[in-house]
């Protein structure tokens, strides 16, 4: 049996894609499951990730699932995770935290994530917010469409590639030690809880223009 929300069914039915099949059983808000005397609480609380990205709770358990929206021990990969909807995203950690849970089952990255995971998550997310806020109205676009001239998107890309670099390097410093040097892979070594040495490096969502060529991957900032 597979059960899913109304908007997983209609995207399914959209894709007409036999390898993925559509729920034979849908919900709209909230579903009780009781599978091998385990209950299993679903609940829709708006596009996040996803338009129908829903969140599952075990309460026997104390366990929260709820898929690329926290990467627990890591910082979210760019786009906000490859998100669809940007406000959701940010605003899905604050209905996590509502729930009763001791585990987080984030869907990626190899560990079970804890509630200081999720708040160190909304931390970073407003800090990049706050950051970028304030750095846009100092970065002048000129210089770039004069630059580019008739290749406008040129010119858009120069100007917004400028304003990342340089509202990253706030959060860079801020967050340099929150979170284990990735490598982008799932054997990689892990350091405690997540939390790495000084200058161990983090994802980000961007590096700095400087910093480009020491990426080892789109998502990873390396400080080898």
């Amino acid at each position: 049996m597979r059960i899913g929300h109304e908007e997983t069914r209609r995207l399914l039915t959209r894709d007409n894609d036999p390898a993925r099949p559509v729920p034979e059983e849908i919900f709209s808000d909230r579903r009780t499951l009781k599978i091998g005397g385990e209950r299993i609480e679903l609940a829709w609380h708006g596009s996040n990730h996803s338009p129908d990205n829903i969140f599952i709770h075990f309460p026997d358990h104390d366990t929260l699932m709820l898929i690329d929206i926290v990467n627990p021990g890591w910082a979210p990969v760019y786009i906000s995770n490859l998100t669809e909807d940007v406000p959701g995203y940010v605003a899905a950690p604050a209905t996590a935290l509502n729930y009763p849970w001791k585990h987080y089952i984030g869907g990626h990255l190899g560990r079970l994530g804890t509630r200081d995971d999720v708040v160190l998550h909304q931390q970073y997310m407003a800090d990049i917010d706050a950051s970028v806020r304030a750095t846009l109205p100092k970065v002048d676009p000129t210089p770039f469409f004069q630059k580019y001239g008739e290749n406008t998107w040129a010119g858009v890309k120069g100007y917004l590639d400028a304003c990342t670099d340089a509202a990253a390097g706030p959060v860079i410093d801020k967050y340099r030690t929150c979170w284990r040097q990735p490598t982008c892979s799932p054997r990689a070594p892990r350091s405690g809880h997540g939390v790495a040495p000084p200058g161990s490096g983090l994802c980000l969502v961007r590096p700095p223009l400087e910093e480009r060529n020491r990426w080892h991957h789109s998502s990873c900032y390396r400080d080898s």
